[in-house]
């Protein structure tokens, strides 16, 4: 949201949890949602990457570009627009990284923290693998990533019982296996509470896959976004 009036809020009548900032904001950032004043989407996602972390500002990115409320043009015009200002730098890296086809936040999460820990050389979401197979990421052709949602498991979402779930996912995982490629699977939790932990497995992971000669060069195929 954004205050009509410049100043902040007297402390001990702020929320706890609220988190308010004062900052320049001109007339064309602005818009109005649902009778409320607020930030463009596009100073919007720019803001969370300053304020917050290069991750979560991939994420607001990510989304805002599937959902098509911004563009990659207005959030590099805005950054423009904004001048010289705290947190520049990891705004603009979350631009040049962000993209339109990342299907849930925690995907973008992971491939946010794949970038900032410099694992690998390439990191591909959705990653498409023959015959007909698409994986939330993979890193160089050789690490496959999988973030399960426990909303995948509780057995009425998807019109299958937990148990036909685990199985189908098994067999899934052991065809992408056979075709060479390493996978690893983690739950939103693990992201955000055990980042060490993920990114030392991940590294450890593509160091196996060099020491078997594999490579984006040796891989048996190519991959593409799934149609």
């Amino acid at each position: 949201m954004a205050r009509q009036s410049k100043s902040l809020p007297v402390k001990t009548k702020i929320p706890a949890d609220y988190d308010y900032r004062k900052t320049h904001l001109p007339d064309n950032m602005v818009s109005e949602q649902l009778g409320t004043r607020c930030t463009t989407v596009a100073r919007a996602c720019i803001d969370i990457a300053r304020h917050h972390s290069f991750e979560e500002g991939l994420v607001a990115m990510d989304s805002a570009l599937a959902k098509e409320l911004t563009t990659k043009e207005e959030l590099r015009r805005t950054l423009t627009a904004m001048g010289r200002v705290h947190g520049a730098p990891q705004a603009r890296k979350a631009i040049e990284h962000a993209i339109a086809h990342s299907e849930s936040p925690f995907e973008s999460y992971f491939r946010g923290i794949a970038i900032a820990e410099k694992l690998g050389e390439k990191v591909v979401a959705q990653y498409f693998i023959p015959p007909n197979f698409r994986a939330d990421a993979c890193i160089d052709d050789a690490v496959v990533i999988e973030i399960d949602g426990a909303v995948k498991y509780d057995g009425s979402s998807f019109g299958k019982s937990a148990e036909q779930t685990i199985v189908e996912e098994r067999r899934r995982e052991k065809l992408i296996q056979n075709r060479g490629l390493i996978v690893l699977r983690y739950s939103p939790r693990e992201l955000l509470t055990e980042r060490a932990r993920v990114v030392r497995e991940v590294r450890q992971a593509l160091e196996a896959a060099q020491q078997r000669g594999w490579s984006q060069s040796t891989g048996p195929f190519t991959s593409k976004k799934a149609g």
